[in-house]
């Protein structure tokens, strides 16, 4: 996954964001690395009893190769784990992805990685129930910290979830066509991607989804399985703080008052409207119980 979180941190973040650090690839001892690059540390993680024998071995080594070198002044420090990721691999992680397990997938890694992967894991899918180019559908939401892959994944999780809890749908295809169509910011009328818009019961559901738009009303079984789909995360106790995280992300073009006002008005009217059709009844309670306490987090700031 090394490869996915340095690709998203050169194409995602500006200049003036990368100034407190920098991500590089190398071939070669790392040893040497640290050396050219003028470090004073070489920090490494440990997973525990897993990952202990292999750590302390490759310390001892680098330690020999750090003092061939004269260079016994750059010190190694092991940072062990926390007890959620003590067991976790980046194997496990992409055999989450590959079984569609994405949701248990996104709490073991940072926000930015799990959409990168996503990129590689939801293809197969999109090429399924699509005539449009996948990495070009793909960089449709480059730059997007919340509307994303990651986003989409959830919902399609989510949605395999309640089939095989026997949860009932009108149009399957439809319906997850419109999971991966529907945060689109504009149709794309001049591709291959249009041609879903030009299906009324494809553009109805997309338009479930805006619940902001009072003209929008879920009246059909598949708008309101949709529209309980991208709303999954207000009850989703594991994901929220991140999800809060990555919405204020996606609008930190906005200095904080003017976000926290406008935030509160969206939760509000969220808070009134909620109204969940597939998921047991304790999710709307706590789905309310976040949302209010974000709001009172938001009241906080000046």
């Amino acid at each position: 996954m090394v490869r996915e979180a340095l690709n998203f941190y050169q194409t995602y973040y500006t200049p003036q964001e990368k100034l407190d650090i920098d991500v590089v690839s190398y071939d070669g001892c790392t040893v040497d690395m640290a050396i050219k690059l003028g470090c004073s540390h070489i920090v490494r993680g440990t997973r525990g009893a897993m990952d202990d024998d292999n750590e302390k071995r490759l310390f001892e080594i680098n330690q020999k190769l750090l003092k061939i070198r004269f260079r016994e002044d750059i010190e190694q420090v092991l940072i062990k784990a926390s007890k959620q990721y003590a067991s976790v691999s980046s194997s496990d992680v992409k055999a989450l992805c590959a079984a569609g397990e994405y949701i248990l997938a996104m709490s073991y890694v940072f926000p930015p990685t799990h959409n990168e992967l996503m990129k590689k894991y939801l293809s197969r899918e999109y090429e399924r129930i699509s005539s449009g180019w996948w990495y070009e559908f793909a960089r449709c939401f480059d730059g997007r910290a919340y509307h994303n892959l990651s986003h989409i994944a959830y919902m399609l999780n989510r949605l395999e979830i309640y089939l095989r809890n026997g949860g009932a749908v009108d149009d399957i295809e439809n319906l997850r066509r419109a999971i991966f169509y529907h945060d689109l910011c504009e149709t794309p009328a001049a591709s291959a991607d249009a041609a879903p818009f030009k299906d009324q019961n494809f553009r109805r559901l997309v338009m479930a989804t805006d619940y902001l738009n009072d003209a929008c009303k879920a009246a059909e079984r598949d708008e309101r399985v949709i529209k309980d789909l991208d709303l999954s995360i207000l009850f989703d106790e594991n994901n929220y703080a991140d999800y809060v995280y990555r919405v204020r992300e996606e609008y930190k073009q906005y200095d904080m008052g003017i976000y926290g006002r406008e935030r509160t008005k969206v939760l509000t009217k969220l808070m009134k409207e909620l109204d969940y059709n597939i998921f047991p009844s304790w999710t709307q309670a706590k789905a309310l119980r976040q949302m209010q306490s974000e709001i009172d987090m938001l009241n906080t700031l000046p």
